[in-house]
Order: structure tokens, then sequence, then C-alpha cells
């Protein structure tokens, strides 16, 4: 005689599990999926200035920071990937951060733009990090529409 399964495979769920422990199973992959912290992308004159490199701010996270340098020619650069660098970050309040970290990647981009992302040894406060996305909202409210939603 035929058997009938306990479950419908088709939903991910496996044998002799429950559909609440099915969807619990989902929920734990999608928060694993999510960032760890938020991503501030900057408006081209609201960035914070890196004082010792000369550069422009694209974005932060909690543990990176993007930024790229405009008139980049990669024959005279110093900026390579595994590179050691310290950073003095000088932001709007002018409060001056000194952070060392690593160039983790470097992306050419439109624009002949090249792109450096570096990986903090000590990532940002998160203090900081709610000082600039209160900063970008209140007064770059389209630009954070696209960026933070």
């Amino acid at each position: 005689m035929f058997k009938r399964r306990k479950t419908d495979r088709r939903l991910g769920e496996q044998r002799d599990e429950s559909r609440a422990e099915a969807g619990r199973r989902k929920t734990d992959r999608r928060q694993n999926d999510r960032r760890a912290g938020v991503r501030i992308a900057y408006p081209i004159g609201a960035a914070p200035k890196i004082l010792n490199i000369k550069s422009q701010v694209v974005g932060i996270t909690p543990n990176a920071i993007r930024f790229f340098i405009a008139d980049f020619n990669p024959q005279k650069s110093e900026l390579k990937e595994g590179d050691r660098v310290k950073l003095s970050i000088k932001f709007r309040d002018s409060k001056v951060v000194k952070m060392n970290g690593t160039i983790s990647r470097r992306e050419k981009h439109y624009e002949d733009r090249e792109f450096f992302v570096c990986l903090l040894d000590e990532g940002f406060p998160q203090e900081r990090l709610d000082k600039e996305q209160a900063y970008l909202l209140k007064y770059f409210p389209d630009f954070c529409k696209d960026s933070f939603s």
C-alpha cells in the first residue's frame, strides 16, 4: 500500500519537522544574511575628509571606509591591496578620528575613478555612526531616501 509523507518537502520542510520549525529555520537564515551594521553613503559635499590622503569619502560602515582618489594614477600610486594605512578622518563637526586599517579592495569605477575599501582595525564608534546618519537625514533627506531604503 502507498504510504504518504508526513510533510510537504516543496515548502522546505524536512521529514518529521513541523511547519513552525521550518518557518523558524527560514527566519534564522534571513537574519544571518543581514548586514551586521549600517552602511552610510555620503553626497559629495557632506562627506568627511581624509586629511593624510588626498581623497573623497564615499561611505562608511562600522568596520570599513570607502573612498576614491579623483586624479588617481595607478603607475604612481602607493596604495595597493593588502597595504596597511593610517587614516586621519575629519568629520563635519571638526572632530578628527585617527584609525588604522588595511586596503582590502581596489575597484575601477566609471568616470575613471579608483575606489578603495579600507577595513579598519577598530571600527567607528556607534555614536559617531548615529550622528552621521542623523545629520544626513536632516540635511539631505532626498539623498537618504534613495540610499537608506
